[in-house]
Order: C-alpha cells, then structure tokens, then sequence
C-alpha cells in the first residue's frame, strides 16, 4: 500500500537472462542474489523494472521461468517485465511470456505483443517492444498515451529491451539499426524524461542526446558523487543496464566507438540500480551487487 505522493522509487534491472550460461540453477542463484542485495540496499523500492530478457529460451523452457520466479520477492513484490528478443516467440506472440506476465494497457497496434502502459505515484511508464522495427508506430503509441495520460502525471520514462546507446557489441549491430531509425523519432517526441534498456550485458550513461547527436557533455556535481545533467527541449539520458544475474557478459567495444557513453563498465558483476523520483529531478545509482 503506496501512498500517492510523487517522492518514491523503484528497482530497475537488466537481463537475468536465466539458462544463458547454460546452468539454470546457478543463473537462478545469481537472480536470488540480486533480489537479495536489491532489497539491502534499497529497501524503500515500490517496484522491480525488468529491462526484458527474463530467460534464455524464447519458444518456452517452463524451467527458466521457474526459475526467473522462484525468488520469494517475485511473489511478494509488485514487478514490471519487458518482452525482450530471447523472451519473443516471433509467430506465436508472448507464448511462455504472456502466459507468465500481466501486462496492463496493452497497446493493441503493436502486434508483438509488448506495448504496455502504467502509472505509479506520478509517473507515466511507457515500455516498448524492440521486436516491433515499425518505429512510426511507437510514435503513435507514445504520443497517445502521453496525450491521454500526461496531464496526470509528473514524469515520464521511457523502457525498451534493445539499447541504442549501449557501449558492448549491440552497440554496433542491431542496436545501430534502431537507432538510426528510432532516435531521430525520439528526439520529436515531447515529453520523455530517460529512457532505460538493456540487451547489451554492459552498462553504459550516456551524454544528453538529441536524436542520433551528442547534446551536451557538460555534468555538475549533484550530492554523493552523482553527475548531474539539466536537459533542454527533448534532450535524453539513457541508461543501459548489465547483467542482473551474471548469466552472459558483454565486452565493452572501443571507447572510441561510442562516443555518447559519459559512463561505462563492464566489472564482469550482476548490477543493480535505484530510480529515485523526487519534484525536481529523478536520480539513478548503480551498483554491483558484491559490493
């Protein structure tokens, strides 16, 4: 029972990806333990983000998802999934996913199935599925819902599965396709505050961005060693998430190849962050879950 004030925050994490490694069990007990950590450290969190990717096997491993949900936490804590391209079944939407998450407000044009809305204390979240490549349609999707729904909110973030500015090999794949054909749609949009995603088992900040451009580099001090950043117009920060149960990694490409990460890491550890939405600003912290 959450009161309705806007000061709040919320867990946001990367793929679990459980049977990557090819171990369940040990996958599942990496989840657990970051669940675990995740609880330690920010034990006010009203909710889990998933950044999508929950498992390994798209056409459906029932074993995975047992897994993915066996955490005490996943039964007893509120969560949000996104459909991510491993939790994809391609011709049969969903399959084992749809069986096994509620997705509230699903947006009937995205025929993937993983557009979805919700509000929490003040916050419009808008989660998107990066297996739907019609990126005009996301548009109308977006800016529907913040018509609809703007007005009674404070915030709004912006969640996918496919990262365009991450700093691993995506970066320069499919990550590259959608963001040649997603960012420049993005920075028309008005409205958006950050954008979270994952997929590229490494973790990446960027600068602000305008569509496909660097913005701004300039940070000052915020407290306790944060950066902080003021955008303008439609300015985006995004945060791409590592693995949360250390079940794949990703190298980091060369520096000089990603040249919209203010911030990357790769210390080969699950991570896990806190969202803090306050009145004026909405700040993130990163962690690893060792230490």
């Amino acid at each position: 029972n959450h009161d309705e004030d806007l000061e709040h925050s919320f867990t946001f994490i990367g793929d679990a990806q459980i049977g990557s490694s090819g171990d369940i069990d040990s996958d599942g007990n990496g989840w657990q333990t970051t669940l675990d950590r995740s609880n330690e450290m920010f034990p006010d969190s009203y909710f889990l983000l998933s950044a999508g990717d929950q498992i390994e096997t798209g056409s459906g491993n029932p074993d995975e998802y047992q897994s993915y949900l066996a955490p005490e936490q996943m039964r007893t804590q509120t969560s949000a999934q996104t459909l991510g391209n491993h939790d994809y079944a391609g011709d049969e939407p969903q399959a084992l996913f749809g069986q096994h998450f509620n997705l509230p407000n699903q947006w009937e044009g995205d025929p993937t199935g993983g557009n979805y809305w919700f509000t929490q204390n003040g916050v419009l979240h808008l989660n998107i599925s990066t297996e739907n490549r019609d990126f005009e349609s996301h548009r109308e999707f977006i800016e529907q819902t913040i018509a609809e729904q703007g007005d009674e909110t404070s915030w709004t973030i912006l969640t996918f599965h496919r990262s365009i500015y991450s700093a691993g090999i995506h970066a320069h794949t499919d990550g590259a396709e959608i963001r040649e054909a997603f960012a420049p749609v993005l920075a028309e949009i008005e409205g958006i505050d950050m954008v979270l995603a994952g997929h590229d088992h490494s973790y990446a900040r960027t600068h602000l961005m305008d569509g496909t451009e660097v913005a701004s580099e300039e940070t000052t001090e915020a407290p306790e060693g944060h950066d902080q950043v003021h955008p303008e117009g439609n300015e985006l920060l995004y945060i791409t998430a590592n693995s949360s149960s250390g079940s794949k990694y990703y190298d980091l490409v060369p520096e000089a190849t990603t040249p919209w990460t203010a911030v990357r890491d790769q210390s080969k550890t699950p991570t896990t962050a806190e969202v803090e939405v306050g009145e004026c600003s909405i700040t993130t912290t990163t962690v690893r879950v060792d230490n």
